[in-house]
């Protein structure tokens, strides 16, 4: 059945919108529910989609541009000092996993040479870089230390696909015989490749760029965005190395450029709609044919590959390290612990080489399908599971070593930091509760005897000594967690004084309305924007004591008007009735202010 460009498009962004709002509305992510919407117009579906490997050719966009804009974060410098996490542990990783995946292969497949189980070790050592990225991207761990070792290990795999595709080949004659001469011709085809991609990412795009934008027309520079990218990619094609190795070398080139912040608006748009129609190529990929002839045993090397997989990445990971109680370590062995893309490349080259037979190929492409899909599940569950042990793990700690303070501090962000650390300048001792399971490693690691908890348990609370203790202090980010702990501490401990850094107006508003002083409470960005404007006033003319008189009128005005609108928390029309008026109210107090002074023209 043909479709036309319309009805195929509406099709497709119907089901990807739904699937994906379905998806996210049940906490699973985007990916697992591109993968249904692809599987739903695959061919075991409604046969929407047949033509596979079109769509694929255009969803391998997604992952360049992807990569593209993960080298824009990455500065020559910053890659630099990210080299161990990319070439030590992305080295142990591969070689660890990749050989004992190859053991595993011999035992499953008696009859397979040793060339084609290595070669199937290899490939199945390789983890999805799409899948992995966008959920640490989701979920914003991107910059967690367990984030920043999954990108290192991926980063290396990327690099690592150039080299596995030229010793497939050499795997495939054996080894007897090989090729020096067109070996080192690649070699030296890359390295050419590689520092051509210098002056173009330092002289000539930042020209382009300069040049298009005296035009003034963003639809140009837009078009110039994505020329760029796809010249980068297909240069590296053309000398037989990956696109999406270029598009993230060229992206860490242009890292510092001035057009650094336009290419990536330009190009981030782009990359989400492709990178979703890759999981959807995906989802349309798999051969639940296979799946229904074969269930038990697809199923079972799909559990067998993704917890073996776990396992050795974990033991990778402690290899170079020699590290036994990083919590770090587990979440990324988790989030690695899926095939990769770059797997379907290796097998199909690997089955036109003669290295694996074409009935292996449809089941490993399966099992590497269905643990992509997968994997979002696992790393859920895994990162559940971690926290939960970590959490009985410091809360028995917490038990045995916390000395009972005057003073309980709740969260150790920004604010908890800098307050914790003016105390202990006067001796006075907090105990220390986060939430975070990363910040609490983070800290100790310099020493700082910070307790992992949630400051609204009554458990923990009474385990932290809030029974005789004098005050809390509430620097908790999020305003949710913030108003229940205040209000679990008033219920079971009325005697504590509560201050708290409060993060808007309306996270005040409802401190208030439980009871708190509306001197213990601080917004967090009040005080520094009444600085920074007293600055600016002085910059424009305003004397000294003219702009702090004006700065502290504005700030007595806006506490009045704070500890007002507290009545009309719960009445919207009525709150902005009120606001209209005393923004008025200001206003007035200004204009009949004669004697200040005005700013110079």
């Amino acid at each position: 059945m043909s479709h036309s460009l319309y009805e195929s498009l509406w099709v497709f962004l119907f089901v990807g919108i739904a699937s994906v709002f379905v998806f996210k509305r049940l906490r699973f992510g985007s990916i697992l529910g591109y993968l249904v919407a692809g599987a739903a117009l695959g061919p075991w579906g409604a046969a929407f989609i047949t033509d596979y490997h079109s769509i694929m050719q255009v969803a391998e966009l997604g992952i360049i541009f992807f990569l593209f804009l993960v080298g824009l974060e990455l500065s020559p410098k910053r890659l630099w000092v990210m080299r161990q996490l990319v070439f030590v542990l992305g080295t142990s990783q591969l070689l660890v996993v990749g050989l004992a995946m190859a053991v595993v292969m011999s035992f499953l497949c008696s009859h397979a040479s040793l060339q084609s189980t290595l070669a199937m070790g290899l490939a199945l050592a390789l983890s999805s870089t799409a899948v992995a990225m966008q959920i640490l991207t989701e979920k914003r761990e991107l910059t967690t230390e367990f984030g920043q070792k999954t990108f290192g290990i991926l980063l290396f795999q990327d690099l690592a696909v150039i080299p596995l595709l030229i010793l497939f080949p050499l795997l495939a004659s054996g080894g007897a015989q090989i090729d020096f001469h067109s070996g080192l011709i690649a070699t030296l085809k890359g390295l050419g490749a590689i520092a051509l991609l210098i002056p173009l990412g330092i002289y000539v795009i930042p020209a382009l760029f300069r040049y298009l934008a005296k035009a003034q027309m963003q639809e140009l520079l837009t078009a110039a965005s994505l020329f760029i990218v796809l010249t980068l990619a297909v240069l590296m094609q053309f000398v037989g190395l990956s696109m999406a190795l270029g598009a993230f070398l060229g992206g860490v080139l242009l890292a510092n450029s001035n057009y650094r912040h336009e290419l990536q608006a330009d190009v981030e748009p782009f990359k989400g709609l492709l990178l979703g129609l890759f999981f959807v190529s995906v989802g349309v990929s798999i051969d639940f044919g296979v799946l229904l002839n074969r269930p038990f045993l697809v199923l079972g090397l799909t559990a067998l590959f993704m917890v073996v997989k776990v396992i050795l990445n974990w033991i990778s990971l402690k290899i170079p390290q020699r590290c036994l109680r990083s919590r770090s370590d587990v979440l990324t062995a988790i989030l690695l612990g899926q095939g990769s893309e770059f797997a379907f490349v290796l097998f199909t080259l690997g089955t036109q080489l003669g290295l694996f037979q074409p009935s292996e190929t449809s089941v490993a492409i399966l099992v590497v399908s269905l643990s992509m899909a997968l994997s979002p599940l696992l790393n859920g569950a895994g990162n559940a599971l971690v926290n939960s042990i970590a959490k009985r793990k410091d809360t028995r700690t917490f038990d045995a070593e916390v000395d009972h303070n005057r003073v309980i501090l709740a969260g150790y962000g920004r604010v908890g930091q800098i307050v914790h650390r003016i105390l202990r300048l006067q001796n006075i001792n907090c105990t220390v509760l986060e939430s975070d399971v990363e910040q609490v490693d983070f800290v100790r690691k310099y020493g700082v005897q910070v307790f992992f908890g949630d400051a609204s348990r009554l458990d923990l609370l009474k385990t932290a000594g809030a029974h005789s203790a004098q005050m809390i202090i509430v620097t908790i980010d999020d305003p949710k967690s913030s108003i229940h702990t205040v209000e679990t501490v008033l219920k079971n401990f009325p005697h504590l004084k509560i201050f708290a850094r409060v993060r808007n107006r309306e996270h005040a508003l409802k401190l208030m309305e439980l009871g708190i002083p509306q001197h213990h409470l601080v917004r967090e960005t009040f005080h520094s924007s009444l600085y920074l404007t007293e600055e600016i006033l002085r910059q424009m003319g305003l004397s000294f004591s003219a702009a702090s008189e004006t700065v502290q009128r504005f700030q007595e005005h806006d506490e009045q008007v704070l500890s007002q609108q507290k009545q009309y928390l719960n009445n919207e029309d009525e709150m902005i009735k009120f606001t209209l008026k005393s923004a008025e109210e200001l206003r007035k107090i200004f204009e009949q202010d004669k004697p200040m002074e005005k700013v110079a023209s």
